[in-house]
């Protein structure tokens, strides 16, 4: 880094493997308390001013993260809401956090995108390929990409219902989703979020806490008991993601009068 050239360092599958074949249980615990030393030394190698990135895995050492397949299937083992709320744990340290759609299909890149935008803070990137060559979609820039956006007017909020929400301005009652007080009703129909929010705020505020406490309940969360999130922005964009359905439905309504989401958006 001290030549000018070289900025920043991309570390691919940055997660340890949880055993190796025909190695004790001693020697692979030791083998990752050495990967967790190197990928200090490297943040410290490259300095606190460069960018050094943990590809599917979430490390307190570096300065940036990966969600190699965001939403999706991701690699770190997440549900749907549980890389949610690692995005936006990202965002409250605030740390560069890069959520990455993967294979970007139409349903894919609907339904990640929203999820991006309903989650994303400040240093927080979207992209979305279909893999790993330059031909599969990294030098695509989707028309999404220009729409009008603005910053923010809130964090996600939590809904009873998408319908109205972003068609009719206060139509519906909102409850914002407050990392440091308690959740209100709305969200207590989901017991994850609740009790998610109940140990961010009495860990001292810390990620790796509540994202600990998420991977090890995931199998707990049930899509049936998740609300419907929304998010609306200054341009007058307004994002909604209904976890109702077996596979949430994503809607964003562009400031420009279009629409990318379900067909179902249409008809809200």
């Amino acid at each position: 880094t001290a030549t000018g050239f070289i900025d920043g360092a991309f570390i691919d599958r940055g997660m340890p493997p949880g055993s190796f074949p025909g190695m004790s249980k001693q020697r692979c615990e030791a083998w990752v308390r050495g990967h967790d030393e190197l990928m200090v030394a490297a943040q410290q190698g490259m300095g606190a001013d460069k960018i050094t990135l943990s590809n599917n895995e979430d490390f307190s050492h570096v300065n940036a993260r990966m969600f190699e397949r965001f939403f999706v299937s991701d690699f770190d083992g997440n549900s749907y809401l549980a890389d949610m709320l690692a995005l936006q744990a990202e965002a409250k340290i605030p740390r560069v956090a890069e959520a990455h759609g993967e294979p970007c299909n139409t349903t894919v890149f609907n339904m990640t995108l929203a999820a991006f935008l309903i989650a994303a803070g400040d240093y927080s990137y979207y992209a979305c390929t279909s893999g790993w060559d330059v031909s599969d979609g990294w030098l695509q820039w989707k028309p999404e990409y220009s729409k009008p956006l603005g910053e923010p007017l809130s964090e996600a909020v939590a809904i009873k219902t998408s319908a109205g929400f972003c068609i009719k301005p206060n139509s519906s009652r909102i409850a914002d989703i407050d990392w440091t007080t308690a959740a209100e009703d709305y969200v207590i129909r989901n017991q994850i979020w609740s009790k998610a929010e109940e140990i961010f705020k009495h860990s001292g505020n810390s990620r790796h806490a509540v994202i600990h406490w998420m991977r090890k309940h995931q199998e707990s969360i049930s899509l049936e008991d998740m609300p419907v999130f929304g998010r609306k922005f200054s341009s007058g964009t307004c994002v909604t993601l209904d976890f109702t359905t077996s596979l949430p439905t994503s809607c964003i309504y562009w400031s420009d009068g279009t629409i990318t989401g379900s067909p179902v958006c249409k008809m809200k």
